[in-house]
């Protein structure tokens, strides 16, 4: 997952397992195991789809 990230959303995050959400209509892509990191469509650098990956 942290290849996905953007270089300047990474330094606000800390190791730590992620929970996919595959709603197309939520914003929110990965939240961490302890709920206290989300991971939004716009700090990725590609597009995430279920179980693929799309260049923007």
């Amino acid at each position: 997952m942290e290849s996905l990230i953007k270089p300047e959303a990474k330094a606000s995050l800390t190791p730590q397992p992620c929970y996919f959400c595959n709603a197309p209509d939520c914003d929110t892509v990965y939240v961490s195991a302890l709920g206290d990191h989300l991971v939004t469509k716009d700090m990725l650098a590609v597009r995430v789809v279920a179980g693929r990956i799309r260049l923007p």
